[in-house]
């Protein structure tokens, strides 16, 4: 009848006389409104009186919005480029349907599946919010350049649709409905807009996140968001303690050992920004919690580099990759199982255990387990010497500043036996140490007291120690602008 040009108003009167438990006035409305659309989608160059029947046309369909089709009704205003009066109508429906806000109550509850009424309700929202979602992705899923602005019949630019969807989200936040806004969350965390989304400043979304990751533990997004979004509103505690969480959730999340390291971080730098004094031992027990899981991950990579990796290894390695581990745990199950002296010594010194016996046997065992790793066919003399030289300095430098963990005199008889096993020249020990910056003076004293000793072992070689003191004294007689004024 439309298409004929009949009038609407004498045929919505005919039909209410003829049939009035059929055709309500609702019915009579929502033919109205249709007409007025169909009528502005018809005009092209009138854009004032096409504006005019889209809103009135609007106007209309939220009198009826709790039984008007929103689907067809928001099809033609996506049509007519009325993105805005989309969410206006898919908004007052929802609230027309549900004047009471069951729906919310039912939300709120954790949706429980014995409350039929709340369902019920809920189920209409949705149903309202699908049109103001389906226009959303339309927008996102049509490609800028061929998108046509059908008021002026131009292409909108990719600047201007990213800001159409900005100011649609924007709107939807504005409001006061709860439920749309948690649709739309849903809508943005599926479809890329994370960023967005924990910028947004909304009274609801703390309460969306928390309640999505307690429904979800397994699924660490909404945690990854619910701390940005804390680190976003400058709410610096908050986002400390819930980086510390994701750093230690169980393996059922995915998040590798990598991963944990860097949550720690970043909640130290939380803490730091904050700028309260009151955090100052929070921030120095996560810097010792950061220390032992740098210390995990150096256990995880050395396990990396065995050769065959048994089933045993792989096993310890998923385990280190899983989760973080007191410093207790990672001495006995792994340093001490797979014969880590490295990082036994490690342990050692982080928890401030300080028995030598221990102590000297782990510098036996590296100095040992370096020399060890060398044993290749392909490996030349010259390459031998330098590398281990390189790998036993790397591992000292972590240890010279404290003496209890860095027993000279040991070092320097082991050394000085691998030195003579290899067959190296007798100032490859004293030239090694020299570089970590040792006082000639204590080195000297170092050699002295080894060579006093008599150990029977050196009962053959036991001028290697003078070797080694006169190595040490024709370094300095070389150097002794580098060497302080207390050494000389």
């Amino acid at each position: 009848y439309i298409d004929d040009n009949a009038c609407t108003d004498l045929l919505n009167q005919s039909l209410k006389q003829m049939c009035p438990s059929l055709y309500t006035n609702e019915n009579a409305i929502f033919s109205k409104a249709c007409e007025k659309l169909k009528q502005a989608l018809n005009i092209k160059n009138d854009s004032y009186e096409r504006d005019r029947l889209l809103k009135e046309a609007v106007e209309l369909v939220k009198q009826i919005g709790y039984v008007a089709n929103l689907g067809q009704v928001c099809d033609m205003l996506h049509t007519a480029g009325c993105y805005e009066a989309i969410f206006e109508l898919c908004i007052t429906a929802a609230e027309k349907r549900d004047p009471q806000n069951i729906a919310l109550y039912y939300y709120r509850k954790n949706e429980p599946p014995e409350d039929i009424q709340g369902q019920h309700y809920y189920q209409l929202r949705t149903e309202c919010y699908k049109s103001m979602l389906d226009c959303l992705n339309n927008l996102v899923k049509t490609p800028s350049y061929s998108l046509a602005q059908q008021k002026t019949s131009a292409f909108i630019s990719k600047e201007k649709l990213e800001e159409e969807i900005n100011y649609l989200i924007r709107y939807v936040v504005n409001s006061k409905d709860e439920l749309a806004q948690v649709s739309l969350f849903n809508w943005m965390v599926s479809n890329g807009f994370e960023k967005k989304l924990v910028t947004l400043d909304s009274t609801f979304l703390e309460f969306y996140l928390i309640r999505q990751y307690e429904n979800q533990s397994k699924n660490r997004i909404y945690l990854d968001l619910l701390w940005r979004h804390y680190d976003y509103k400058k709410d610096y505690i908050k986002a400390s303690k819930v980086l510390i969480t994701l750093a230690e959730k169980e393996s059922a999340t995915s998040i590798s050992l990598r991963e944990r390291v860097e949550y720690l971080t970043q909640a130290i730098v939380a803490l730091n920004s904050s700028q309260k004094s009151s955090v100052k031992d929070e921030i120095a027990e996560l810097n010792d919690r950061k220390d032992v899981a740098l210390l995990q991950e150096r256990i995880f990579e050395e396990l990396g580099k065995i050769e065959p990796r048994t089933e045993a290894i792989q096993e310890a390695m998923g385990l280190l990759d899983s989760r973080l581990y007191d410093i207790t745990k990672l001495f006995y199950e792994f340093a001490e199982k797979f014969e880590l002296s490295q990082y036994k010594l490690a342990i050692f010194k982080m928890s401030r255990h300080e028995d030598p016996n221990f102590i000297e046997i782990f510098w036996k065992q590296i100095v040992a387990n370096e020399n060890d790793k060398l044993n290749r066919p392909d490996m030349k003399p010259s390459d031998l010497k330098h590398e281990l030289a390189e790998n036993i300095i790397l591992i000292a430098k972590d240890y010279i500043d404290d003496e209890k963990y860095f027993p000279l005199n040991l070092l320097i008889d082991s050394l000085e036996f691998v030195s003579l096993a290899r067959g190296f020249e007798p100032e490859w020990c004293c030239s090694l140490l020299r570089r970590l910056n040792l006082p000639f003076e204590q080195l000297i004293q170092a050699y002295n007291e080894v060579y006093l000793k008599k150990d029977i072992k050196w009962a053959e070689n036991s001028s290697r120690f003078i070797n080694g003191i006169y190595c040490l004294i024709e370094l300095f007689t070389k150097a002794p602008r580098a060497t302080s004024e207390t050494d000389k």
